[in-house]
């Protein structure tokens, strides 16, 4: 047990864990709360919300190929760094800007798009930082930090929100502004870590 953890105590695994973190925060603290505030802030017909999931989940089927695409081809910390601009602006225009600025599908949509260009962008790299012999492990541990992160940030945004008599959420901008805040902490752990990854393997293949 020493040995694994030592081997999975170095900087850039440390690191990849710490995005981990930050990258489910970043989504569970607001994505938790979004049908509620669609259907009693915004008026959004229940009836109609499997439609944005529906519509949300074609779009990123599609989109998500292109990522890949893009990721291979640019990396995951730019192709990150995109998605976390283009999420943080729809988080705005949709949850802090009241009416919001879109059609509420418009935002929906855009909105797991811009999801996926930073998952994608991260899961990317997040496989290229364990050795082989330690992927297992690294997997078990990044899964349990997933785990934990979503549980602190659902509840966090709990304690941020409350209903009022007519059934709205008040502090959806709060939540809405941490979430960014959240995920603008992910750029620098994409690049530092893109950064450490990228040297690692060029030393073991100059070795």
């Amino acid at each position: 047990v020493g040995r694994d953890l030592l081997e999975l105590g170095r900087p850039d695994v440390l690191l990849a864990l710490a995005m981990t973190f930050v990258v489910m925060a970043a989504g569970f603290v607001l994505i938790p709360n979004i049908a509620a505030y669609l259907l009693g802030n915004v008026g959004y017909p229940r009836e109609r919300l499997g439609l944005l999931y529906l519509a949300g989940g074609i779009f990123s089927f599609f989109t998500l190929r292109l990522v890949g695409r893009l990721v291979d081809r640019f990396g995951s910390a730019r192709v990150g760094t995109f998605g976390t601009v283009l999420v943080s602006v729809v988080i705005y225009l949709g949850f802090i800007v009241f009416p919001p600025a879109l059609p509420v599908m418009m935002i929906f949509v855009l909105f797991m798009i811009s999801m996926g260009f930073r998952n994608v962008a991260y899961n990317t790299l997040m496989s290229r930082v364990p050795a082989p012999e330690e992927r297992a492990r690294f997997g078990s541990m990044q899964s349990a930090v997933q785990h934990l992160a979503a549980s602190i940030a659902a509840f966090a945004s709990a304690q941020m929100l409350r209903e009022l008599p007519d059934h709205t959420l008040a502090g959806i901008p709060l939540v809405a502004w941490t979430s960014i805040g959240l995920g603008a902490l992910v750029v620098p752990f994409l690049w530092i870590v893109e950064s450490r990854v990228t040297r690692r393997r060029a030393r073991e293949a100059g070795a």
